[in-house]
């Protein structure tokens, strides 16, 4: 069932008149709505013609700001601008204008869906909630911080996938989830050496994922079809690393695709190997390292 924010100002007069005119059977009608309302049903919140700041009452119809729970519309005449890192919602679909005005954060907890305009600016979007949700729409997608937060393993999964145009031109940060990259140019850009926790994947089904530096996996990297560049120097490697985390983690599983090592490709402390598919090129621009081989397997790996 979904209530929307202009239908739930609009019930007011009608739980007024059934509390005069019908005493009990008010009482129950109340009781009832606001039973389904303090357990969290969903909104569809649409922002007005001409939009504004998201932490704004007057951005959206009816007033009241979106939650983690509603479902967010811009529609086609409206801005709306991210200036503060509290705004979330559940779905959103951008048929009018999204732009950030710096560095803040918007946590989307469900679909994102753009048909229009995205600014990204500096801004990060928090991909979160417990549920396999996907990055969609027939417009230009070009987030600069990418953060998968999803659950608390690889289960849940957040897919780039549909006739958009996808990508982002600074980082991605994985904490937890599986981030499914079917369509797009995606890269690890922003952090030295990135690092994919036990907890957290990066699952490439057709897009090109780059890095220019060095990766650490100590969770799940999958290669079913596309393009992933490691590195950009002599000596930058993938590691695939397990670290004690557990069986089920440190894992290079690949099925398809090609995968390109700009120095060497390691596999450490029980990290798993996995290939049934797909080409491997190593070493593509030095090995710059006098104690190790270019591909290399440590027991009990």
């Amino acid at each position: 069932m979904t209530i929307e924010n202009s239908n739930i100002i609009s019930l007011k007069p009608f739980l007024e008149n059934a509390f005069k005119e019908f005493p009990f059977r008010g009482r129950v009608i109340a009781f009832v709505f606001l039973f389904l309302v303090s357990f969290g049903v969903e909104g569809q919140i649409s922002s007005t013609a001409a939009g504004g700041d998201w932490s704004a009452t007057t951005t959206w119809v009816g007033g009241g700001l979106p939650t983690a729970t509603d479902d967010v519309t811009i529609v086609s005449t409206a801005t709306v601008t991210i200036n503060d890192n509290t705004d979330s919602c559940r779905n959103i679909t951008i048929d009018g204008t999204l732009a950030f005005t710096g560095s803040f954060n918007l946590s989307i907890y469900g679909d994102w869906t753009n048909s229009n305009v995205f600014n990204s600016s500096t801004g990060s979007v928090t991909f979160k909630g417990t549920s396999n949700n996907i990055i969609s729409g027939n417009a230009t997608s070009a987030f600069y911080d990418i953060i998968v937060n999803k659950g608390a393993d690889t289960t849940n999964v957040i897919e780039a996938t549909g006739a958009g145009t996808y990508s982002n031109t600074h980082n991605i940060t994985l904490t937890n989830g599986l981030f499914k990259l079917t369509n797009g140019t995606f890269a690890f850009g922003g952090v030295s050496t990135p690092k994919i926790p036990p907890t957290a994947g990066i699952w490439i089904n057709g897009s090109t994922l780059s890095s220019n530096a060095s990766i650490s996996d100590t969770g799940l990297v999958r290669i079913t079809s596309g393009v992933f560049n490691v590195g950009a120097a002599s000596g930058d490697k993938l590691e695939i690393n397990n670290s004690g985390a557990g069986p089920s983690h440190a894992i290079l599983d690949i099925q398809g695709g090609t995968v390109n090592v700009a120095g060497r490709l390691i596999i450490i402390n029980q990290g798993t190997i996995n290939m049934s598919g797909g080409t491997v090129n190593i070493c593509t621009s030095g090995l710059n390292n006098g104690s190790n081989a270019s591909f290399e397997i440590t027991g009990p790996s």
